[in-house]
C-alpha cells in the first residue's frame, strides 16, 4: 500500500513525488487545519462539528505509517473538549 507514508517528512523535492508522500502531507495538513480551527473557534456548534470531523479522521488514518507523535499531539489538544459544556 503506501510504504512511503512515514517518510514523507524527510522526502526531498525531486521531479517525481510518490503518491504516498502527497497523501501523508495531506493528512498532516487536515490535522493541522482541524486542530487550529478547534483551538480558535468559540461557537459550540462549530466546535462540535470540528470534533466530529476529527473523530472520523482519527478513526481512519493509519498512524503507524505516519510520523510518530502526530496522534499524541492531536489527543493532547482534543482532551480539554471532551468534558466541555456548550453555553
Amino acid at each position: 500500500m503506501l510504504t512511503w507514508f512515514y517518510y514523507s517528512d524527510q522526502y526531498r523535492l525531486t521531479a517525481f513525488t510518490p503518491l504516498s508522500v502527497v497523501v501523508g502531507r495531506m493528512v498532516r495538513a487536515v490535522h493541522r487545519c482541524l486542530l487550529m480551527t478547534l483551538s480558535s473557534e468559540s461557537l459550540a456548534i462549530v466546535t462540535t462539528q470540528v470534533l466530529k470531523c476529527l473523530a472520523v479522521v482519527i478513526a481512519n488514518v493509519p498512524y503507524q505509517r505516519l510520523r510518530p507523535g502526530l496522534l499524541g499531539s492531536a489527543v493532547k489538544q482534543i482532551r480539554p473538549y471532551l468534558s466541555h459544556r456548550g453555553q
